[in-house]
């Protein structure tokens, strides 16, 4: 089974053209479908729910909220208010930026889907895109709203760069994923016009120009500062931009937010349309016109995947929202509109108004650490320590590399909800075999022991409490 295993993921990743045919295939495995210790009513909000010692207290106002919000910006974490920043920049300021970009990328060992590394004609060629010669000395700032989901990436180009020959769902070039209706600040094009170096709200990177919809600063604080907002609370909402609810406008995650039409546009009965639904919402959505503008146009969400404003930040909300993202597909770097460890985080606290950092590392100080592990911590001096201090479904729990919600305890196990591609098992040769899950679900904290990284147990750094 094993080998077949193997053999199939080898021959899916041929066929799609993820890898050649020189490419040796990475050995993996599959998880089994049902993890080990997790019983089928685990897999439920309510069972945590019901365990919850206060599950419908109110953890955080929305004024405790922004106080957070303000102390995680201030610690150096990336994170920035976008029509808060200087309205022209240095272009040698940018241009050192991405030099640096660049020297990092050469520096390490990256190979692309045929296992080459990139030569020197490759790395020429991303420095002509990027126009680093051409930029002026001084940079008037553009804005502008994605009028669809997109990725950021850490060069202007599709193609992908990997740590090692086979590594595909880690490609090193995606740098972030950015939901429909996010603002950033456009700094620069590349040289063929097909791509626009930002600074989002969480990290700098590259957008495809067609995904951005470029507005003026009035324009874009107007769009932002509107004071009835609908945030979404499925883990994927669907927008339609008619009232009939034939024609699709796209998706948001979980998270994204929208202003409210109120009221709605009046309804005129021989306009030859249908009033607006009760059962949903009219919002604003920024769409992108053909010369590249800006214009807002009306389009409606259904209310049962979205909420007005934030949700009230309680243990119950917490847990039923996570569990809305159970199953759904590990992304790392948010490939695909799907979401890694520290994504799901984002994505999960944000319903209740909180900006999270983009990194699980940046992440540590959106909250109060409860209390650092170290090497002279034992299993059970971990897992006691843990269930005495932290606090379910408002505690994350972080190690390098991976961020994870921490869920409850069950006979004396602490359980957590993340978004995990997969874990090591000891396999021949003293060589891990890595059991892949690709998806978000609940574990408790003992996958991967007799790894040679170890268990997620083994390697907590710190609990933190969101708030």
């Amino acid at each position: 089974m094993y080998r077949k295993l193997t053999l199939s993921i080898y021959l899916i990743l041929l066929c799609s053209g993820l890898i050649s045919q020189n490419v040796s295939p990475l050995i993996w495995s599959a998880a089994p479908v049902n993890l080990p210790e997790v019983k089928p009513e685990m897999k439920t909000a309510g069972f945590w729910i019901a365990k919850h010692p206060a599950p419908d207290s109110l953890i955080a106002s929305p004024t405790e909220i922004n106080a957070v919000n303000d102390r995680t910006s201030k610690a150096n974490t990336g994170l920035v208010n976008i029509l808060g920043l200087d309205r022209n920049i240095s272009g040698t300021t940018i241009g050192n930026t991405l030099s640096s970009q660049i020297r990092s990328l050469v520096g390490r060992s990256l190979v692309d889907s045929e296992g080459k590394k990139p030569d020197a004609a490759y790395w020429q060629k991303v420095r002509t895109t990027i126009g680093l010669g051409s930029l002026p000395g001084k940079i008037e700032v553009r804005y502008g709203v994605l009028v669809r989901f997109s990725s950021q990436r850490v060069l202007p180009t599709d193609d992908p760069l990997y740590e090692k020959t086979g590594d595909v769902e880690f490609d090193q070039l995606q740098n972030s994923g950015y939901d429909f209706g996010t603002a950033h600040a456009i700094y620069a094009t590349s040289t063929d016009g097909n791509w626009c170096f930002v600074q989002s709200e969480a990290s700098l990177g590259w957008f495809r120009t067609i995904d951005i919809a470029i507005c003026s600063y009035d324009e874009l604080k107007a769009y932002l500062g509107t004071r009835s907002m609908v945030v979404i609370t499925e883990a994927k909402a669907d927008f339609w931009l008619d009232r009939e609810l034939k024609t699709y406008g796209g998706f948001a995650r979980m998270g994204s937010s929208f202003p409210m039409v109120i009221p709605p546009t009046p309804y005129k009965p021989d306009s030859g349309t249908l009033p607006p639904k009760e059962s949903y919402f009219t919002v604003r959505i920024p769409m992108r016109t053909k010369s590249g503008t800006c214009a807002f146009n009306e389009a409606y969400i259904a209310k049962t995947d979205a909420f007005s404003g934030y949700l009230p930040y309680t243990a119950r909300n917490v847990l039923t929202q996570a569990f809305k993202l159970q199953g759904h597909s590990y992304g790392w770097g948010d490939a695909n509109g799907d979401w890694d460890c520290s994504a799901l985080m984002k994505s999960l606290f944000s319903v209740f108004g909180f900006k999270f950092p983009r990194n699980g590392g940046a992440q540590e100080y959106a909250g109060t650490k409860l209390h650092s592990f170290s090497n002279a911590n034992s299993r059970e001096d971990r897992k006691k320590i843990i269930i005495d201090k932290a606090i379910p479904a408002l505690t994350m729990l972080r190690m390098p590399g991976h961020i994870m919600l921490y869920l409850g305890e069950v006979d004396s196990e602490p359980y957590a909800f993340h978004s995990v591609w997969g874990y090591g098992t000891p396999g021949k040769n003293e060589e891990d075999i890595p059991m892949v899950i690709n998806k978000a679900v609940v574990t408790d904290l003992d996958l991967g022991s007799g790894s040679k990284k170890g268990s997620w147990l083994a390697r907590l750094t710190y609990l933190i409490f969101v708030k």
